[in-house]
């Protein structure tokens, strides 16, 4: 799902213990995060990664007004998992460079726009964390739409405050991926 050139080639590398390199695996993702050299690496259960960027916070292509004052260390992910049936459930792995302090929030942008907290599970206080998106869910997949494909905007906020402001974050990239 993305250039080897950003991914990187490193056989050893094998989020999902499945056997396949995860630069090789079109279930599995790696892309350095806007605010460092560090990769951020993804694992889907079901479905292949598609179109995966990243970018900071302050991103044009993002809404601003409604934003939480939080600080998103590792930017905002967008990509897409295709290939699912359409209403499918899929369960994502995030492994960040460094542990995942506990009171760590997760946003998703929605379809309408705005930021919005989801859950997520093994916030333990390791560097690895999972998000349950579902096809066509409004809070967990910004098209809204049942059609197989998850379009996912989403940012890990390290801060925990609550209040909103209508600018923020600095930096930004974008890697282009491939469809496998």
């Amino acid at each position: 799902g993305i250039l080897d050139s950003e991914e990187g080639d490193d056989a050893n590398l094998d989020i999902d213990e499945d056997g396949t390199p995860d630069y090789m695996d079109p279930d599995t993702a790696a892309y350095r995060h806007p605010h460092g050299l560090e990769r951020v690496r993804m694992h889907a259960s079901n479905g292949n990664f598609a179109d995966v960027t990243c970018m900071g916070d302050d991103d044009p292509s993002l809404p601003q007004s409604g934003k939480p004052n939080e600080e998103f260390p590792f930017g905002v992910n967008r990509f897409l998992i295709t290939g699912l049936t359409p209403g499918e459930s899929v369960t994502v792995t995030i492994e960040f460079p460094e542990p995942v302090a506990t009171n760590s929030r997760y946003y998703k942008v929605g379809p309408s726009r705005q930021w919005e907290e989801i859950e997520f599970g093994s916030n333990d206080g390791d560097n690895r964390i999972t998000l349950t998106l579902t096809d066509g869910d409004p809070l967990t997949d910004a098209d809204g739409l049942e059609n197989g494909t998850i379009d996912d905007p989403g940012a890990l906020s390290t801060t925990g405050a609550s209040s909103t402001s209508s600018s923020g974050g600095s930096g930004g990239c974008f890697i282009s991926s491939l469809f496998n």
